[in-house]
């Protein structure tokens, strides 16, 4: 029977309840989001480091909006169908949906490593960085979003527009799947070394700001070194969790393929929707977005209580040190009462009592 498999497939309980807690998930970014857009524009960092922020919250949007545009066409279908073909869709109407997914999944990476360029430029022009204007953002984004296309286009030649499917996002049983788990070999490479540079980064920087950490000259430079330390180190956990999350997904999804001939189509799938970590890393990327900022307001209120203890502080030191320079100065200096001599020239005490007497 045509479609056979793909209906056993979407009814298969299984794969109902992993494409439920996909549908879950990226929901649940959505008012993570909501949470990081009413905090996102209270930060100071410099103006590249907050548009690739902006950059990655968008391509988180992007691949929750695909994956429950996806899921919820699927729950449609279900419910609509009249035979076994009309569960399943044509890979020539997933195209558009297709290349979003594999486009916002290759800009996380990307824009990871963005962000670790960003901050190792600031690290290497350290005292003319904070000046510059937001020509490196711009042009790490546009770099970014030109290397993703040309990569999905890529990944994508060898798609067959008349293939069923059960689902649009069912990619790695289809003919672009050996292309597809080719770019995971290479992005689990890169993820994984693009957290232990980001490691090396953040240990660097402590270690600069340790240095002129008890000397007084250029407080210019050494403000904005510990600005950049600030900065790695509210954004490290961001880029290493994601980054570690992505590597080791792709290890596993590879090792998966390998036993891909030794089981049936529909038991492949289900395994491989079992660990899909894609329609998750919305809620991850949020999650961990609003961990960020978390720390840099916290970092920020922090600084300002200090600031504010300092000169309450030091008003008290001051107005201390007056009074003693005061009692010492008068301990030291001041003139000692005069003795004053007697006045003959007033009236004898007898006299003026005669005076009173009379009157």
């Amino acid at each position: 029977m045509i479609c056979q498999e793909e209906y056993d497939l979407v009814f298969n309980r299984y794969f109902q309840i992993f494409v439920t807690l996909c549908v879950l998930s990226a929901f649940s970014s959505y008012f993570v989001l909501i949470i990081l857009l009413k905090n996102v524009f209270k930060v100071y960092w410099h103006w590249n480091m907050k548009i690739l922020f902006y950059t990655n919250m968008f391509v988180s949007f992007s691949l929750a909006t695909t994956v429950n545009i996806n899921f919820i066409g699927l729950w449609y279908r279900m419910y609509t169908y009249k035979d076994s073909c009309d569960v399943a869709i044509k890979l020539e109407y997933c195209e558009w949906l297709r290349r979003i997914f594999l486009g916002s999944f290759c800009l996380i990476g990307l824009n990871h490593w963005a962000m670790f360029l960003e901050r190792m430029y600031a690290t290497l022009r350290m005292s003319k960085y904070e000046k510059s204007l937001p020509f490196l953002g711009i042009i790490l984004v546009v770099l970014i979003i030109v290397i993703a296309y040309f990569v999905v286009e890529l990944i994508m030649l060898p798609e067959d527009p008349l293939e069923y499917v059960p689902s649009c996002l069912s990619i790695s049983a289809t003919k672009i799947g050996n292309g597809l788990y080719w770019l995971f070999t290479i992005q689990s490479g890169m993820e994984i070394l693009l957290a232990f540079l980001q490691l090396l980064l953040l240990r660097f920087n402590r270690k600069r700001c340790e240095k002129v950490k008890h000397l007084d000259d250029n407080l210019s430079e050494k403000y904005q070194m510990n600005e950049n330390l600030a900065v790695s180190e509210q954004m490290s956990p961001l880029v290493i969790t994601c980054s570690m999350v992505i590597g080791f997904y792709q290890i596993i999804a590879i090792v998966l393929r390998r036993f891909r001939l030794d089981m049936t189509k529909n038991n492949y799938t289900i395994l491989a929707f079992a660990i899909f970590i894609i329609p998750h890393l919305p809620l991850i990327l949020n999650l961990m977005s609003v961990y960020t900022l978390h720390k840099q307001l916290k970092a920020r209120d922090e600084m300002a209580k200090k600031a504010v203890r300092i000169d309450i502080e030091r008003n008290a030191n001051f107005t201390n040190d007056f009074y003693n320079w005061d009692e010492g100065f008068n301990f030291k200096y001041a003139q000692k009462p005069v003795k004053t001599s007697r006045n003959y020239f007033a009236l004898p005490k007898f006299f003026h009592n005669k005076v009173r007497t009379v009157q």
